[in-house]
């Protein structure tokens, strides 16, 4: 896995070699994550995981009779054909890791171009699958001359087929509040929605809630995204958090924006006529569980 970012500082290695010692703080809009476990999950493909950037070459390995592999790495030998420039994670498979193979495959297959919508730092994300000659790449920019919608274009390249291109487009409101409830000393967040811009011919799936990453979907047909608490599975959003509560009240007010926005940009009448059919799709009918009173919102 290659990033091309700035690379590691020393306090970034060291936190790979802890628990709960995160550089990232839970106050900073810039960053996502701050427990200081996220990069332990990587266990879960390899018991030997690889972090080259900069001048830091680190080679866990959980597999150490010490106990200690987790936190505590070697030096990595020298990784062939890496220039030194960002930041490169080696998840090499154990014999017979098929299983793990195949799991990673469907993973990485089921990335939807919408990962990018909410990822300020990132803009193009790309898969290379050697053994079965797939090229994917997604990329995220904003359109030309409305700065509220966002196009997600997918290529795809096959060998043997020839090279095929999606464009998704959508209309993203953000709104930033100030916070109303306590969360480690954020003074202020931001929520947004994202609306698809789809001819409303068919139904709308249901979409997911983002925290910055996708969730789950909660029944609604749009994208929300907002700095929930989440518990570490990060499979849901904790219903008994004050700050989630809190949130999910600016939710309604938002929604009466960005669908205000849409019908704005609606030209001629027929233009009218299908962000209005989209809008009826749009309403959130059909919210459940912790979100159900957005539907009566």
């Amino acid at each position: 896995f290659f990033n091309n970012e700035a690379g590691f500082s020393e306090a970034n290695a060291l936190a790979l070699c802890s628990i709960g010692r995160s550089t990232k703080r839970a106050d900073d809009p810039r960053y996502i994550g701050n427990k200081g476990i996220g990069w332990k999950s990587v266990f879960k493909i390899t018991p030997r995981p690889q972090v080259h950037s900069r001048g830091f070459r680190l080679a866990f390995d959980a597999t150490d009779a010490s106990g200690l592999g987790y936190i505590v790495p070697r030096p990595a030998e020298p990784l062939t054909g890496w220039d030194g420039r960002g930041t490169v994670v080696v998840l090499p498979l154990e014999a017979g890791g098929g299983a793990a193979l195949r799991e990673l495959r469907v993973a990485l297959s089921d990335l939807r171009p919408s990962l990018l919508l909410f990822l300020r730092q990132l803009r193009s994300l790309e898969v290379r699958d050697a053994a079965l000659g797939l090229h994917r790449r997604t990329t995220r920019r904003q359109h030309a001359t409305d700065p509220g919608r966002v196009l997600l274009e997918e290529s795809l390249e096959r060998d043997g087929h020839a090279p095929s291109t999606q464009t998704q487009e959508w209309l993203v409101v953000t709104r930033r509040l100030d916070a109303a409830a306590e969360r480690l000393g954020n003074q202020s967040t931001e929520v947004a929605i994202a609306f698809p811009l789809v001819e409303p011919s068919s139904p709308l799936p249901a979409l997911d809630v983002f925290a910055f990453l996708p969730l789950r979907s909660y029944g609604m047909r749009f994208l929300l995204q907002a700095d929930w608490v989440l518990p570490s599975s990060r499979e849901s959003v904790d219903a008994s958090s004050a700050w989630n509560q809190w949130l999910r009240s600016c939710v309604p007010d938002l929604f009466v924006e960005a669908a205000a926005a849409l019908l704005q940009r609606a030209g001629d009448e027929q233009e009218k006529l299908r962000a209005s059919n989209l809008l009826l799709q749009l309403v959130p009918t059909g919210a459940s569980e912790f979100f159900e009173p957005l539907a009566k919102a």
